[in-house]
Order: structure tokens, then C-alpha cells, then sequence
């Protein structure tokens, strides 16, 4: 578990690094560069998460223990790590933006972050059983990301990603893209929640138990969950 812990350690600092890299080098080199804005990417808001949840469960492994809120934390932040991959890729991969500007940097907070986030949440079989009730719970973030993304841009006339301008795209164009990320952060989510039960059903490893709350887990975890949660 020592391994384990100081690995989590070491991914947390290097996806810190990236998304430092970019915003000095964005300031540096981008007139029109502003922090807000930056920090409005759900790119960066990600990797941010992603690394302190990965430095959370590295406490946690030296520790020997993990509650069912740090699974849920460690769920939500391989779901938001990997659907940004997942859009990135597919859809913004050519746009020149301050959070792509910087190669290496970029394939950081891009593809290494979510490849490594994601493989730290299936291997790592100390997770609870998770169900539908925390892939809704962490679809909670980006939903409250995309209004503050949409009124904010009517406000100060930016936007993170063009596919969300709805004054060049129009609103239409807009809401369907919503819908669709929305759809593949909950099909994404699930499949993630899930698959704790399936990796877990033979031999699950004993955890510390923790208080029942909403936290992005949600009210749903322990090895004595019933199939229907």
C-alpha cells in the first residue's frame, strides 16, 4: 500500500505540474490570457480535482483504509478525467486554446491524467460497490459547470469550447450537445460505478467503513449493499 500511496502521490504532482505549465505559459505568451477564464476550462477544473483526490487516496493507502465517501471522490474524478479525454479527443483536439498551446502540458491534463485516474479506479479493488444513485450524484458537477459556463457567457462573451456559443452556434446546436455530454457523463458514470460490483464480487478487500452522506459518493457503497442500489 506504501506503493500504491506514493504512485498517487507522484500522479497528483505531475498533473499539478501541467496545468501550472499552461497557465504560466499562457500568461506568459497570450495577450488576451485571462486566469478566470482559464480556470473556467473543464479541462483544468478536472485535472485540479483529479489531483487532490489522487493525493486524498494516497494518504488513504499508507493509511490501509478508505471510506465510501473516497470512493465516491475517486469515481466522480475518474469520470470527469476520462469523459475530458474522451471529448478532447474526439472533438477539440485541432482547436488552439491556452490549454492546449503547450505540448506537453497538454498530453498531461489530456491523456495522461485520465488514463492514469481511470486505471488507479479499476485496479485498486479498495473501492466500494457503487450504483446508478453516485453516477447521478457526479453528474451533479458538470451540469452545475455547463449553467455557469452559459451564463457567463452571455455575460463577458467567452466561452471554454465553441460547441457551447450559443451566439454563433445558436441554442439549439447548443442543447443538443449539452444533452449529449450530459448522456455520456451518466453512461460513463455508471459504467464506472458498476464496474466496482463486477471487479469486487470475488474477493473484496476489507475497508474502513465510513459515515453515510452525500458526498459526490452518494448514499449508496458499502460490500453489504443489496444489488438494487
Amino acid at each position: 500500500m506504501r506503493i500504491l500511496g506514493f504512485a498517487r502521490f507522484g500522479s497528483a504532482i505531475l498533473g499539478l505540474v501541467g496545468v501550472v505549465a499552461l497557465a504560466v505559459h499562457g500568461n506568459s505568451n497570450n495577450p488576451d490570457f485571462r486566469w478566470l477564464n482559464f480556470f473556467s476550462y473543464f479541462t483544468i477544473e478536472a485535472n485540479v480535482i483529479g489531483a487532490l483526490v489522487l493525493l486524498i487516496a494516497g494518504f488513504a493507502a499508507l493509511r490501509g483504509s478508505q471510506t465510501r465517501e473516497l470512493s465516491g471522490l475517486r469515481g466522480a474524478a475518474a469520470l470527469y478525467l476520462v469523459v475530458t479525454g474522451i471529448v478532447y479527443n474526439l472533438l477539440l483536439r485541432d482547436l488552439e486554446n491556452p490549454t492546449t498551446d503547450l505540448p506537453w502540458a497538454n498530453f498531461i491534463v489530456h491523456v495522461i491524467m485520465p488514463i492514469v485516474i481511470l486505471l488507479d479506479f479499476l485496479l485498486d479493488r479498495t473501492v466500494h460497490r457503487l450504483g446508478l444513485r453516485n453516477a447521478l450524484w457526479w453528474v451533479g458537477f458538470p451540469l452545475v459547470w455547463t449553467a455557469y459556463t452559459l451564463i457567463r457567457g452571455q455575460i463577458a462573451d467567452w466561452y471554454p469550447y465553441p460547441f457551447l456559443d450559443a451566439g454563433a452556434k445558436g441554442w439549439g446546436h447548443v442543447l443538443l450537445y449539452v444533452l449529449g455530454i450530459a448522456v455520456a457523463f451518466l453512461a460513463v458514470g455508471t459504467v464506472l460505478a458498476y464496474s466496482t460490483r463486477v471487479l469486487n464480487r470475488s474477493q473484496p478487500k476489507p475497508v474502513a467503513t465510513g459515515a453515510r452522506g452525500p458526498v459526490l459518493g452518494g448514499p449508496t457503497g458499502g460490500p453489504g449493499s443489496t444489488p438494487g442500489e
